[in-house]
């Protein structure tokens, strides 16, 4: 139990997190990302969440500690280095096979984002990379990215009741240290007509909706890529879907930006 002032005091530690020009849509909605929060972004597979994700971050330039168990080196590295340079992520493997690793390397030698590429790590490794985070930073990350909540590892023996206990983990961890947990999940492929839209709430793989602060469901229909908050806990949300942004999209870029609508739109005419 703690008092009102104390409770004060925590609270003023929920800062925003860096505003991202491509988000404004999203932030005007009132789903802008704090310190402290646990935060799902789900959607269909292949939907672009982890390139997304990843460009976030890289976005908004914080500190991250990135447990990319469902994407290896090759391409987590590729797409850093082309939302930094320009190039294609093709372009970019091609240039690392052909002696240009020293300008790959250039690129992302600025880089906050710190990869951890275990397949299957439960708490305990997610828990072990932050602390061997704070012994070489004396300080924590910004956020936490989970690329996918599927592959952490748990006690339970059926999956439903591991994802139960992973997000009950990453909503302790992001209240007791002030950390914003990012955790990418999968919706239930169950409604094939609207794949190209945000899924509902209701699609979130597990029954585990209760937990996070905030739910984004995403799609990609190139070339844009759409953001729905179907879950804000002091914002609008629309747990139907039905309510998203639009952000226009360059995969093979690993480039998210603003959509910018006709002219004619924006002055309807």
């Amino acid at each position: 139990m703690i008092t009102g002032v104390q409770s004060l005091a925590q609270a003023s530690l929920t800062t925003p997190l860096p505003r991202t020009a491509a988000l404004q849509d999203l932030y005007d909605l009132g789903a802008l990302p704090r310190a402290g929060q646990f935060i799902v972004i789900f959607g269909e597979p292949g939907c672009g969440k982890s390139t997304f994700m990843e460009h976030y971050v890289n976005d908004m330039d914080v500190s991250c500690l990135y447990i990319s168990a469902d994407t290896d080196a090759t391409d987590t590295t590729s797409r850093l280095a082309a939302m930094r340079t320009g190039m294609t992520t093709d372009a970019v493997k091609d240039a690392i096979k052909n002696g240009g690793f020293g300008f790959v390397a250039e690129a992302i030698e600025s880089s906050k984002i710190h990869w951890v590429y275990d397949s299957s790590p439960d708490m305990v490794d997610v828990n072990d990379e932050l602390s061997c985070f704070i012994e070489l930073y004396d300080e924590y990350p910004t956020c936490i990215v989970i690329d996918n909540a599927m592959n952490i590892d748990g006690d339970s023996e059926d999956e439903q009741g591991r994802l139960r206990e992973s997000f009950m983990e990453f909503r302790k961890l992001s209240r007791e240290t002030g950390i914003t947990v990012f955790a990418l999940h999968h919706a239930r492929e169950d409604d094939k007509e609207n794949s190209k839209r945000p899924p509902s709430r209701a699609r979130l793989q597990g029954k585990v909706s209760q937990l996070p602060d905030m739910i984004w469901g995403v799609a990609l229909d190139n070339p844009q890529f759409y953001i729905a908050p179907v879950k804000v806990r002091d914002g609008k949300s629309d747990a139907s879907g039905s309510t998203y942004v639009t952000l226009d999209a360059d995969p093979s870029r690993a480039m998210f930006k603003k959509h910018t609508y006709p002219v004619s739109y924006q002055y309807g005419r």
